[in-house]
């Protein structure tokens, strides 16, 4: 038996038969030219993420703060949103490393982030969970979309329409009403989403115009603070190379290399999210509610 490779890489067998063996079964035959094994060896090494794995943060455990952690990456009738369900698992993991219990983050993703899971997740299991002394950390990635009339900004759930918001969403202003309800010391909300119907992990009602101007954030409570992903009539996206979204490997980059407070975290992150964003040729600035002058010495990860 005799092995050959040609230059694209096949590789051939071919067996030599005496003619003692005529008559004989041959065992084995030269291979067709459709029968060739090709490898082919990809010239691009996959980039390994900086912000894995999950660091020992070496700090007490938390054992009264509590977490909502949505990521929906698969829906049932939508596009895609890349890396959102992963990005969620990957800020679980990092909470855990933080001091957060498992019993006391819900944990929703693709096809258990439907609106009545997310609504039973907020309204329901959180007020249950929340202690007085208690942090909140509300954390969503995936599509958002804008009701068209009004300009008001939606979560998308797993089994959401935005032909039918007002039906099948879960607006941003519910959202903050229910959690300014909240017995807790500070709630901090990350979204890494969009809402102005204009591509990336935003979606729009048929028929209608991507939003240039969006309705006046909601009013928000003193306990809370909210940093998204992109200004109101951005994209938020991800990168294939960084294998997450932008803002979530920012953010939690921020978190590895020592940031502990919200408005550092923020600082931190804005010109590498923009300069980032560039690259793909996409204007993307993350966004924080109230003003920095209004946080400091408040709401902090470590």
């Amino acid at each position: 038996m005799y092995e050959f490779k040609d230059p694209t890489g096949a590789q051939l067998q071919v067996q030599y038969v005496s003619p003692e063996d005529k008559g004989k079964k041959i065992m084995s035959q030269p291979q067709k030219e459709t029968d060739k094994k090709i490898t082919y060896k990809s010239q691009i090494k996959p980039a390994t993420s900086e912000i894995e794995p999950v660091p020992e943060f070496k700090v007490k455990s938390r054992p009264n703060d509590i977490a909502v952690i949505v990521g929906i990456e698969e829906y049932q009738d939508l596009p895609k949103s890349d890396f959102s369900s992963s990005d969620a698992k990957l800020i679980r993991n990092y909470l855990k490393a933080l001091g957060f219990q498992e019993r006391n983050i819900e944990f929703l993703i693709n096809e258990k982030a439907t609106k009545s899971g997310i609504e039973k997740a907020i309204e329901a299991w959180l007020p249950n969970h929340v202690k007085a002394d208690s942090k909140v950390f509300i954390y969503y990635s995936g599509h958002g979309a804008p009701e068209p009339k009004t300009g008001d900004a939606y979560i998308v759930p797993y089994d959401g329409d935005p032909n039918y918001l007002d039906v099948t969403g879960y607006s941003l202003k519910r959202l903050y009403e229910k959690l300014a309800k909240l017995r807790a010391t500070e709630v901090i909300v990350v979204l890494d989403s969009c809402f102005s119907g204009i591509g990336g992990r935003s979606v729009l009602a048929k028929g209608a115009r991507p939003l240039v101007i969006m309705s006046d954030m909601p009013m928000i409570s003193k306990n809370m603070v909210v940093i998204s992903a992109s200004q109101g009539n951005q994209i938020s996206t991800s990168s294939p190379e960084l294998g997450h979204g932008i803002f979530t490997y920012y953010f939690l980059k921020a978190l590895k290399e020592g940031k502990k407070a919200i408005v550092d975290i923020y600082q931190y992150i804005k010109p590498l999210v923009e300069d980032e964003a560039k690259r793909l040729n996409i204007n993307q600035s993350p966004n924080i509610t109230p003003d920095i002058e209004k946080l400091k010495g408040k709401f902090y990860l470590r």
